[in-house]
């Protein structure tokens, strides 16, 4: 397994070297000055990162969505046309967090796609690395932690989640995580 080492800055003029996801979300939010912005303008933070979202028809219904590097650096994201809007923002912020953390700094070009390894890359049950790094980096940047320090104990779950445009799983899972 190849080794990427990244450096991102932080607050305060500190460089981190392999930041966690959580940092490179922090970092992607700072960076395009969408830290108070929510829910969070995913679809556009990518479009300023060269990558394209388009919605698709998946022969597997439970394939959630798949990312694709080409050979010029430009990526396509493919998000699930029939699954919930909270669902594809999710999915749009995985395949970004894949994108950023495993496929940017590679030379070639690069697919990561649920469902094509079908035990390797399913929602339902997938714990590689990879995956939980690119769900724990959707995680931050679509329910930032600042956020949810503020907010996490005086919304409800529901109420907290429409703000967001996350599912109430998702947020969930968040708040117990945070």
């Amino acid at each position: 397994m190849m080794v990427i080492k990244k450096v991102i800055k932080m607050e305060g003029g500190i460089v981190a070297i392999n930041p966690s996801p959580e940092q490179q979300a922090r970092a992607v939010l700072k960076e395009y000055g969408f830290e108070r912005s929510m829910p969070v303008p995913i679809e556009e933070i990518c479009k300023k990162l060269g990558i394209q979202v388009l919605q698709a028809r998946f022969k597997d219904n439970n394939i959630s969505g798949m990312i694709r590097r080409m050979d010029d650096g430009h990526a396509i994201i493919y998000v699930n046309r029939n699954q919930t809007p909270a669902r594809q923002r999710f999915t749009t912020a995985h395949e970004l967090g894949h994108f950023l953390l495993h496929l940017k700094d590679t030379d070639k070009e690069g697919l990561i796609e649920r469902g094509d390894i079908q035990e390797r890359y399913r929602r339902d049950g997938d714990h590689s690395p990879e995956e939980r790094e690119a769900n724990r980096f959707a995680a931050a940047l679509l329910m930032p932690d600042s956020v949810i320090r503020e907010l996490g104990d005086v919304y409800p779950v529901e109420i907290l989640a429409e703000f967001l445009a996350v599912s109430p799983e998702a947020l969930e899972i968040r708040l117990r995580n945070a």
